[in-house]
Parts: structure tokens; C-alpha cells; sequence
């Protein structure tokens, strides 16, 4: 399935998304609210709090904004943006206290449509 999503001057922008997870039988530290988050090397990030303790988390443009080829125009959401297909591994552990020994992984990665700071799943790559 292929979408195309234009922004206001017309053209298809993409954005990178991720599905993080805990391993079976372990508790993820909570997370009661919805963030936006400024890293140290400028970046934007989203994060959503799921009920099952897993958490949505994209953005990672200042990774991926100077490969405009990989996401400017680039209707292609069958292949990951290669410039930021790695930023979420970690990411919880990094950014968050308490998350450092939880195992967290990504479960899920994929690109779609963007428009500000949402992310629209078109296709997935499962990491299982």
C-alpha cells in the first residue's frame, strides 16, 4: 500500500516512527504523559505513552534532515529513512531515568507522511 501526503507547498515530506517495548514479563518504569522532547544535538522528538507500558516515539529529522534524497519528495514508505533507522535503539535508556536497565528495544520501525510533529504509519518492519 503506498500513500502520498503533501504538505503545504505541495510536496510529500516523511518522517521516521518507532513502537518501543519491554521483554515479556518485565514492567517498563511509567510514563503518564505525551512529551515533546528537545535533545542536546537539536533535535525535535514526539513521545506517546501506551497502556501496555510501551511507548511511540518519532521525529529524529536533525538525523535524517541533511539526506533530503531519503525524505524530501521521496514517496517511497516501503524503505526505512537510512539516515535515522538506528536513532530509537536505546533511545528510552538514553533519555529517560530509570528505563537504563529495562531492556527496552524498538519492536517496530517505520516511515510515513509528516506533518508537524505527527508521524502516519504506512508500512511497517517488524524487528522480532
Amino acid at each position: 500500500m503506498l500513500a502520498v501526503f503533501k504538505t503545504n507547498s505541495g510536496y510529500h515530506s516523511k518522517g521516521i516512527c518507532s513502537h518501543i517495548t519491554v521483554p515479556k514479563g518485565s514492567i517498563a518504569p511509567l510514563v503518564t504523559n505525551s512529551y515533546i522532547i528537545y535533545t542536546p544535538d537539536k533535535g525535535v522528538d514526539y513521545l506517546i505513552p501506551r497502556p501496555d507500558g510501551s511507548i511511540i516515539v518519532g521525529g529524529a529529522s536533525h538525523r535524517f534532515g541533511p539526506f533530503k534524497e531519503q525524505w524530501f519528495n521521496n514517496t517511497d514508505d516501503g524503505n526505512l529513512i537510512e539516515a535515522a533507522k538506528d536513532y530509537y535503539d536505546g533511545y528510552m535508556q538514553r533519555t529517560f531515568r530509570g528505563w537504563e536497565n529495562t531492556d527496552a528495544k524498538v519492536e517496530q520501525i517505520w516511515t510515513g507522511g509528516r506533518f508537524s510533529f505527527s508521524c502516519l504509519g504506512i508500512n511497517t518492519e517488524s524487528r522480532q
